[in-house]
């Protein structure tokens, strides 16, 4: 009864921590490769026109949301975020911006969070990945002797 009811928690652990992967890796290898193209300079410039702000989460996290145009007039984005946002920026005050092909962000200057939160998760995943197989390994040897 003991053994089968480890067995179970480590089962449900294990489809857990699969799930979870499989949404972290979905997640972060589709916003990775836009907020990298920001990182290195490339993209579509342009201004981002702010619309309007609302907190995110319980932290006060800031989000704002507007328009973006190509400094061409080429491109227009309703409706996205800008992440990396400056500090002088208001409603109605245009800021520089970098469209990269994000589902629904672009860019500001300097190092996007979008970068550095999904390279943590990869890493969070990796840690968690090579942990649970450090401990399998780890079982099966104490079986094993």
């Amino acid at each position: 009864m003991k053994q089968t009811g480890r067995h179970l928690l480590v089962g449900m652990l294990v489809i857990a921590l699969g799930a979870l992967s499989v949404l972290g890796i979905w997640q972060s290898f589709g916003e990775l490769g836009p907020s990298w193209r920001a990182v290195t300079g490339r993209g579509t410039e342009g201004t981002f026109m702010p619309e309007r702000m609302h907190a995110v989460g319980r932290g006060g996290d800031h989000q704002w949301r507007g328009t973006f145009v190509s400094t061409d007039q080429t491109v227009t984005r309703p409706d996205v975020a800008l992440d990396n946002p400056p500090g002088r920026i208001r409603i109605g005050l245009a800021v520089p911006a970098r469209d990269t092909g994000a589902r629904r962000v672009v860019y500001g200057d300097g190092m996007p969070l979008a970068t550095v939160r999904n390279l943590a998760v990869l890493a969070l995943l990796a840690l968690g990945w090579g942990l649970a197989g450090w401990l399998l390994v780890a079982r099966r040897r104490a079986v094993a002797e």
